[in-house]
């Protein structure tokens, strides 16, 4: 296991960009989140339909 310890990360996305977290980060539970592992799901709500 490597802990650094000072790696802080900020998201950033224009308006219309709808988030939804994981139930992990939602009802902030503690503890790591693991490398490569989803915290949200992005969806652009101005985008067009798919058909």
């Amino acid at each position: 296991m490597f802990h650094y310890g000072g790696s802080t990360h900020c998201l950033l996305f224009r308006p219309g960009i709808q988030l939804d977290f994981v139930d992990r980060v939602k009802n902030l539970t503690p503890g790591n989140v693991l490398l490569n592992k989803r915290i949200a799901t992005a969806q652009d709500e101005t985008a067009p339909a798919a058909r």
